[in-house]
């Protein structure tokens, strides 16, 4: 495989609600999809294995991130890791 960077194009996926743009990218870390939203300035690069990793996904599990779609909700408390351990311990005690 040469180092070249082929441009294959840019696929754009659009219904009523969002649009987004694809196009694959090579880094220095290898190939990866880079997905951009066309309504905000928001974009992400998975490589292989973070693509495949959602085909083990059901579409009810890959949408929960529809919820706060921009991060946490400010309104709710965070809990880290070690908050949910101490309220599980407490809870099962």
């Amino acid at each position: 495989m040469s180092n070249e960077t082929v441009d294959h194009g840019t696929w754009v996926i659009s219904n009523e609600f969002a649009a987004v743009s694809l196009r694959r990218v090579q880094t220095r870390n290898g190939e990866r999809l880079e997905i951009t939203s066309l309504g905000h300035e928001h974009s992400i690069q998975l490589d292989a294995i973070t693509l495949e990793a959602l085909t083990w996904s059901t579409p009810l599990e890959v949408g929960k991130g529809l919820e706060t779609p921009f991060g946490p909700d400010p309104s709710e408390p965070q809990h880290t890791d070690a908050t949910a351990r101490t309220e599980n311990d407490e809870r099962d005690a």
